[in-house]
């Protein structure tokens, strides 16, 4: 009994490890994950450049990304 409830951990474990991994690195910064997070874009774009390290979030041509490691991090302005 034991050793099953084991090998099914280690199986959820590696399921989840493997949906980890095909993660993108680099998230775009949308209207729908400001709207998540209860903000404008502008407002998130400005909270991610005053909050977040410089390397965790950068411009790529038009768009801001931020990085999975800082997803996590982004809290949102509630007054």
């Amino acid at each position: 009994m034991l050793i099953d409830r084991i090998s099914n951990l280690e199986n959820e474990v590696k399921a989840m490890k493997t949906i980890l991994l095909k993660l993108p690195t680099w998230f775009p910064l949308t209207s729908e994950f400001a709207q998540e997070h209860h903000m404008s874009m502008n407002g998130l774009r400005k909270w991610c450049l005053k909050n977040l390290h410089p390397d965790s979030f950068v411009k790529r041509g038009r768009f801001w990304y931020i990085h999975k490691s800082e997803i996590a991090n982004v809290r949102p302005n509630i007054v």
